[in-house]
């Protein structure tokens, strides 16, 4: 009887050990597939702090996440304070890991790591999110980026 309940747990504990890693192999193959290219499409950002009402702002197509099979990846980003009439584009070097919840991209130069929430996953988008709240003269400030990523298609050359 003992045996066949020890049998049955560890039956249990292996299916849910590979139901938790093959999600995060999927999600590590879908940010990779192809050219593992992606828009950055839109950056919603929030500032809020206790009594004020939140500030909001959204930026549309800014550039490029690229996620290479080696875990690293580069970010390109239009950059319009450098310049009055011109944007510039910026490139972010990193490198990354993911769960099953969470996708963890390590910034080059002076080091930035951002635990990037997973909130939605698929083929085509993937919607980012981090929240960071700090404490500074005498409020509590929140700090939100909805990041919506969706996948490049490339055009084949036939």
């Amino acid at each position: 009887m003992k045996k066949a309940l020890f049998i049955f747990l560890s039956f249990l504990l292996l299916s849910f050990i590979i139901s938790s890693c093959s999600k995060q192999v999927k999600i590590e193959n879908i940010l990779t597939n192809g050219t593992g290219r992606w828009d950055l499409d839109e950056i919603k950002h929030t500032i809020a702090w206790d009594t004020f009402p939140p500030i909001r702002d959204t930026l549309y197509n800014q550039g490029e996440v690229d996620f290479y099979e080696s875990g690293t990846g580069t970010w390109i980003q239009i950059d319009t304070a450098l310049a009055m009439d011109t944007d510039y584009l910026v490139v972010h070097y990193f490198s990354w890991e993911n769960t099953e919840n969470e996708l963890l991209i390590d910034f080059e130069g002076p080091s930035l790591e951002i635990p990037f929430t997973l909130v939605e996953s698929d083929e085509d988008h993937q919607l980012l999110k981090y929240e960071r709240s700090i404490d500074s003269l005498d409020y509590r400030w929140t700090f939100t980026y909805e990041i919506m990523l969706k996948k490049l298609n490339e055009i084949a050359n036939e």
